[in-house]
């Protein structure tokens, strides 16, 4: 007899090996509210994200990706938790936790409207100590002959006694803490505004000041429906009342955009409401103007007309001993030229406007033929010439949507009435 041949256990066998997925179905439920719109089923390789997650749905749902929000069951504590986009699948599949189907739903959609475009550009580097010390300096002998170089001013401040230094470094701290605020407000609005300090950084700006309180505009909160009467330490002009954008180019000091910011015409409501955040304002409660609507411009304050007034005083003053017809052609300059910067472009454009009446004098008769009756524009010389009217050879349009708007309006003054024909002059 053979000897029988011994076996051994398991010898050909191959271990047993845990099944390896190579992708899985991953189940959502499209939900609004408590109604469940629909569920989806997705094959979902390993390694993918939940972001990859949004993906395949937008193009299944046409829901967008950043309006998209995947939740699941909290079985602890109940509710939902929201997944975040960088979790990979893989971690749900081991868990179990696939056993749940995740929960889409539709975030919100952003309020339309105007919006204000991005602030990206800073605020003025805070000075050091030395660099105050050489501003000062520099400020101090601008009118004299004498000129500092960067090494003598260097050795006059090392040689200077701590005891002297302490003023300039306790401004160069003002400094860091007045930068952290501008950067602050360039990224705040409305309320939040309030009470905030700053300073008016452009060239022969007004220094420090502070948002004193806001005018509410529009019932809908918008960052373009809101304006901020600010006040300075140095009161001698007065407050002023500014928009969003002005406040922001005037702490970055640029004057170009300043301006440009300041020519934007504010949406005026029938009713102004003054809010403020500050409990103790018995110092500056003088300060807080009473807003007149003005259609179609910016809100005026009595202190905006006051300093109005007193610059056309001596120009009014000179057209007292001057011929009528001089003293008309200021009236109309006035109405068709100062008011309508003023209301547009705020005081600052109608003192600048001001200051071109002895220029604009001479040709006045000529230059108002370039004046649109309604809208004000004023068209340069290069430019085509307006509609005027046939019947008193007074008004003059822009275009005939004006002439459309004005027309109610100018009837009652044009001495041919109805009977008006537009032609070009």
């Amino acid at each position: 007899m053979g000897k029988k041949s011994r076996r051994v256990r398991g010898a050909g066998a191959t271990p047993a090996s845990k099944p390896k997925y190579v992708q899985v179905n991953t189940l959502v439920a499209w939900m609004d509210g408590d109604t469940k719109k629909q569920t989806l089923g997705l094959d979902m390789a390993r390694g993918k994200t939940i972001r990859d997650v949004k993906v395949k749905l937008e193009a299944s749902t046409g829901v967008p990706v950043a309006r998209q929000a995947l939740t699941r069951q909290d079985k602890l504590l109940g509710g939902e938790i929201e997944v975040p986009d960088h979790v990979t699948v893989d971690e749900y599949i081991e868990s179990g936790a696939n056993k749940e189907p995740f929960i889409m739903r539709e975030r919100e959609k952003k309020r339309a409207g105007r919006q204000l475009p991005m602030h990206d550009v800073p605020p003025p580097k805070p000075l050091s100590a030395y660099e105050l010390f050489t501003t000062a300096i520099r400020a101090q002998t601008s009118r004299a002959a004498v000129k500092y170089d960067a090494a003598t001013l260097a050795a006059q401040f090392e040689a200077m006694p701590d005891a002297f230094k302490i003023r300039w470094h306790d401004g160069a701290t003002k400094e860091q803490a007045l930068y952290a605020c501008h950067r602050r407000i360039c990224s705040m609005s409305g309320e939040l505004l309030v009470g905030q300090f700053f300073r008016d950084a452009r060239e022969g700006g007004r220094g420090l000041g502070r948002v004193l309180s806001i005018l509410e505009m529009n019932p809908e909160l918008d960052v373009d429906a809101l304006a901020y009467h600010v006040v300075f330490d140095d009161m001698k002009l007065g407050g002023e009342t500014l928009s969003l954008r002005e406040l922001r180019w005037r702490i970055c000091g640029d004057a170009r955009a300043a301006r440009r910011a300041a020519k934007r015409s504010y949406v005026v409501a029938d009713a102004e409401n003054w809010r403020t955040r500050h409990e103790d304002m018995s110092r500056d409660e003088r300060e807080i103007p009473r807003m007149s609507s003005v259609a179609g411009g910016r809100p005026i304050s009595p202190a905006d007309m006051d300093r109005l007034n007193e610059a056309t005083a001596s120009i009014r003053q000179e057209l007292e001993i001057t011929y009528p017809d001089v003293r008309k052609a200021f009236q109309e300059y006035s109405n068709m030229i100062i008011l309508p910067r003023f209301r547009a472009a705020g005081l600052l454009g109608a003192l600048k406007a001001i200051e071109n009446w002895p220029r604009f004098r001479p040709y006045w008769h000529r230059v108002r033929r370039r004046v649109c009756a309604h809208c004000f524009k004023r068209a340069d010389l290069s430019e085509p010439r307006y509609l005027v009217c046939s019947g008193c050879g007074e008004a003059r349009y822009c275009s005939e949507a004006c002439q459309r708007a004005h027309w109610a309006e100018h009837q009652k003054k044009c001495p041919a009435g109805r009977h008006v024909l537009y032609t070009f002059h």
